[in-house]
């Protein structure tokens, strides 16, 4: 009755947290970075706002080039260019395919409300190793589910093991999750490549993101900490990054928790290795850091005040 029981509740969790995340998915807060005359920006903003009502932010920039830069440098997730009658809507299909149609969909109607016709120009196109942009959502699930089995695995194997000892063993183990996260995508399926280093070094993150705060629960918590890690670091964290969506595309609890939890800033983070420079890895870096400090912190406190080390049977 109490296997069965834990087993319904976790399904219990699974369902209602993955269906309340994606029963409905619209997008809503895009930024756009708009360059246009002032007499057509007056009209493009109602437009927009009556076609779909929160969805785009207008954000005025001083030149086409610098919208242009802002799609390319992550601070802004399109953009609209309207110069001498002619207009221009600005993507980045690398940066999440669901966000560039929703701009070029958006964009261009509101254009055409005016009478005009907007030229669609994706500035970062997908390759075709990697022509749905999934390969960065799938990678992020792979290391998670990794590095939770790690973390747990060592508890249960090496109970014994000391706290410093432990901080270490995890450190090195993520420091091999993240060479053979990038050897596997790079070398044997053949994506996320001409990164690898930048791959290797944002999986290394993750995985301490994910195995130092499920260290931490277990040492507090003993085996409750399994559960406990699973929900917040799997199916919490999971079902709020957007799936192959993104966050800006769930309702709003969970579009704020996929910013604080680690599965979607890694995914948005390799994204930005593998397609943008870089650009725009400083928040979700943050993020993976922040998990990963309070992770090691948490098993420090947890070593200083906690002598049971050993997990409560049965498991």
């Amino acid at each position: 009755a109490a296997a069965g029981g834990l087993g319904l509740a976790l399904l219990f969790t699974y369902v209602a947290l993955f269906t309340a995340a994606f029963r409905d998915p619209q997008p809503e807060g895009l930024e756009i970075a708009m360059f246009a005359p002032p007499t057509q920006a007056q009209q493009l903003e109602p437009s927009l706002e009556r076609s779909a009502p929160g969805v785009y932010e207008l954000g005025p920039v001083r030149s086409a080039e610098a919208a242009r830069q802002a799609v390319l440098d992550r601070r802004a997730d399109g953009a609209l260019v309207v110069n001498h009658g002619h207009a221009r809507v600005l993507t980045a299909e690398a940066g999440g395919t669901a966000t560039a149609d929703a701009v070029s969909e958006g964009l261009t109607r509101a254009v055409s409300a005016g009478g005009a016709r907007a030229e669609v120009e994706n500035l970062k196109p997908l390759p075709n190793n990697d022509s749905r942009g999934m390969s960065a959502y799938f990678t992020t699930i792979g290391v998670v589910i990794g590095s939770l089995a790690g973390a747990i695995l060592m508890w249960l194997l090496a109970a014994r093991l000391g706290a410093f000892a432990r901080l270490g063993a995890l450190g090195g183990f993520a420091a091999l999750a993240g060479l053979v996260a990038a050897a596997t995508t790079a070398g044997v399926v053949g994506t996320l490549d001409g990164a690898f280093w930048p791959v290797a070094g944002v999986t290394a993150l993750l995985s301490l993101g994910v195995a130092l705060p499920t260290a931490a629960l277990l040492r507090w918590l003993g085996t409750a900490g399994i559960g406990l890690s699973m929900i917040l670091m799997l199916v919490l964290g999971l079902s709020s990054s957007g799936g192959l969506l993104s966050p800006s595309y769930l309702p709003g609890f969970f579009e704020i928790v996929g910013q604080v939890l680690p599965a979607d800033p890694a995914r948005d983070a390799l994204r930005a290795v593998v397609y943008f420079d870089g650009h725009g890895t400083g928040e979700p870096l943050a993020v993976l850091v922040g998990w990963a400090l309070v992770g090691a912190t948490g098993m420090l406190a947890a070593a200083g005040l906690r002598r049971d080390a050993q997990p409560a049977p049965p498991f």
